[in-house]
């Protein structure tokens, strides 16, 4: 096996962000502001109790229909993201088939040079006891 490097061909990725502009945003604005003027300090009574929860009803609304729409932009923003990093997965698996078997070769490789030099310890161990008056299992 030769331990050359590999040279990869020059790539670039294409990426450019797309800002997100909400059309018509200070009239947006207004209208919210509007509601907030109007209902910032409503006092909550039995003569109006069917009208306060009419206009939750419609605030609710409101507020889910943003956050509808900030999901369903969110989720197409993302589109080319979750492609691109199938791809770039796709290629890192692609490499892995490579890296773990190189990788359980060199664990057996580090396992077994571990258990030599425990043998070679013992052999020493057995050539030198005898010497210091030592038994081998001491």
């Amino acid at each position: 096996m030769a331990n050359e490097v590999i040279n990869l061909p020059d790539y670039t990725v294409d990426y450019q962000p797309v800002p997100i502009k909400i059309n018509n945003l200070e009239g947006l604005q207004a209208s919210i502001a509007q509601y907030v003027s109007r209902y910032s300090n409503l006092v909550i009574t039995e003569d109006n109790v069917t009208d306060s929860k009419q206009v939750r009803a419609k605030l609710n609304k409101l507020k889910k229909a943003l956050d509808d729409r900030r999901k369903e932009i969110k989720r197409n923003y993302n589109q080319p993201l979750r492609e691109f990093e199938t791809e770039v997965k796709k290629l890192e698996a692609s490499i892995d088939m490579i890296i773990d078997p190189i990788d359980e070769g060199l664990g057996e490789l580090e396992v077994q040079r571990r258990e030599q030099r425990k043998a070679d310890v013992i052999d020493l161990i057995a050539e030198m006891a005898p010497n210091y008056d030592v038994g081998v299992d001491e």
